[in-house]
């Protein structure tokens, strides 16, 4: 940014009234005799300059949560834009840690920002991408095998990716039924280790209750009702948490009264999980 302003340090600084320490402070060797700037003043002199000539900025944050980094920056964005400069937020994350930066006392401003949840891939999309990936590989598969794949997906984006890097990578013609066993064993293993671990371990005690007794269910769909009497607590309590799932799309809502998972394999991971860790 202080490149594409056109200035340097030196200038900013010397039209810069008072230094003080902001946040984790900044050091920068070549200003002489300036150890520690203020980003907040800093930021607003370069893009008063960029906004002269036109120019805005977009920062983009990608897996965000909550830290004394993001705090600190959080605040002065605030204030950047309360100034009117031109200067926009763009940050990607899990719901659940999107939910505690607005929710973080001192960031509730962000709360008035429009959140935007990514909806699940579609079937023929899916389907498609496959069938064209396959082709230009001079791979077969059949319309089940080609259905079981997609099922595997289930609208999630890493599923689609590591069952469609798997489905390349163990087969070399056909792409069948032993072929799609060892691409959903090879996926469901990336998926336990590189993402569900993470979300379940992370969410409260009686969140993971509420999800275990989805995960005994023998269908899919869970009436609410199950898992009211399993956990012999008032319906009212249990929306609170239903609530909270919903929210972190660790699951979702088919019908009225109902409730399924939202991931691909989630109830097989928690089966998988207390079996491996005696929880």
């Amino acid at each position: 940014m202080q490149q594409i302003s056109g200035i340097d340090w030196k200038e900013v600084l010397k039209s810069i009234q008072g230094i003080n320490l902001f946040g984790n402070g900044m050091s920068f060797k070549s200003v002489e005799d300036i150890g520690i700037i203020n980003y907040s003043d800093v930021l607003k002199h370069i893009l008063v300059k960029l906004k002269k000539r036109g120019i805005s900025i977009l920062v983009g944050i990608d897996e965000i949560e909550v830290s004394d980094d993001v705090r600190a920056f959080a605040s002065v964005y605030q204030t950047l834009i309360g100034d009117d400069l031109d200067i926009s937020l763009i940050m990607t994350g899990l719901p659940s840690r999107i939910s505690d930066l607005q929710h973080e006392k001192t960031l509730t401003f962000l709360l008035r920002s429009n959140r935007i949840y990514l909806k699940p891939l579609d079937k023929m999309s899916v389907e498609d991408n496959f069938t064209m990936a396959f082709k230009r590989g001079n791979k077969t598969i059949s319309p089940l095998v080609m259905q079981r794949l997609i099922e595997g997906v289930k609208g999630s984006a890493y599923a689609f990716q590591t069952i469609g890097y798997y489905a390349w990578e163990e087969s070399k013609d056909d792409i069948n039924n032993q072929v799609a066993n060892e691409v959903i064993d090879l996926s469901k293993s990336d998926l336990y280790q590189n993402a569900y671990e993470k979300l379940y371990t992370e969410i409260s005690s009686t969140d993971r209750k509420f999800l275990d007794i989805m995960a005994q269910y023998p269908s899919s769909i869970v009436p609410i009702s199950y898992i009211v009497d399993e956990l012999k607590k008032s319906k009212n309590y249990i929306s609170v948490y239903r609530a909270r799932l919903l929210d972190d799309q660790l699951i979702y809502a088919p019908e009225r009264g109902y409730v399924s998972f939202t991931l691909p394999f989630f109830s097989d991971f928690i089966r998988w999980y207390k079996e491996n860790h005696l929880i």
